[in-house]
């Protein structure tokens, strides 16, 4: 998956339910969805509610190149979204364990459940303390995907560094900064995800990667969320 995937994080407007063709500010939502799939370099895009807050809406977009997205200042979104909050936006290479070139929306809409985990380290942590962390995250990768139970296999797991932003202001941090490395992860169920969090497999491979975390970021932290295809 050599494309660039866009995650947005934004909380519309109470009235607004673009899940509901008979909402006329939802659908004007929904239609800007679409529109964006005119747009150059569009690859797919998906978008759902998070089911920890059914407020905020992730929308994933997959782009052919770096340079693609949805404009930031003056966003097409300004008009929908709720007053005093603000979007979230993420730019990721996400990689299969495989060399699979499927768009990543592709998965996120065959997943009955997704789950969204960016995870914050200090932008401190030293080039041999990154190293082992990759490694960490892609034993974690193998031993969920490859090694689990089928039971609590999840059923694609895709990983990636935050690329845009690179860094990220956190007052938990030695050096006042982190970076994100982003887990999306599906599932059958929240229930498949808790069991697979249950086993040992699941506990001993996360240890090391906890160990040079730092606490999540606002609005950032694990998230479960049903994608629809736009």
């Amino acid at each position: 998956m050599p494309h660039v995937t866009e995650f947005i994080y934004f909380q519309p407007k109470s009235s607004m339910k673009p899940e509901d063709p008979s909402n006329e500010e939802g659908a004007a939502l929904a239609q800007l969805f679409k529109a964006t799939t005119q747009q150059s370099g569009h690859l797919g895009s998906a978008w759902g509610r998070t089911k920890e807050d059914e407020n905020v809406i992730v929308w994933a977009i997959d782009w052919s190149d770096a340079h693609s997205g949805i404009q930031q200042t003056n966003s097409p979104l300004d008009p929908y979204i709720a007053e005093n909050t603000q979007i979230t936006t993420l730019y990721t290479t996400l990689t299969p364990p495989d060399s699979d070139d499927t768009p990543v929306t592709s998965a996120l809409v065959s997943n009955p459940i997704t789950e969204l985990a960016p995870l914050p380290f200090p932008t401190s942590l030293s080039s041999s303390d990154r190293s082992s962390l990759i490694a960490d995250l892609t034993t974690f990768r193998k031993t969920l995907a490859e090694d689990a139970e089928e039971n609590v296999r999840p059923k694609s797991f895709l990983l990636g560094q935050v690329e845009r932003p690179g860094e990220f202001e956190h007052s938990k941090s030695e050096s006042g900064q982190a970076f994100l490395h982003f887990l999306v992860l599906g599932w059958d169920s929240t229930e498949q995800h808790q069991q697979a969090r249950d086993t040992d497999g699941f506990k001993t491979k996360i240890g090391p990667i906890r160990e040079k975390m730092v606490a999540p970021l606002d609005r950032l932290g694990m998230r479960h969320v049903k994608f629809q295809k736009v």
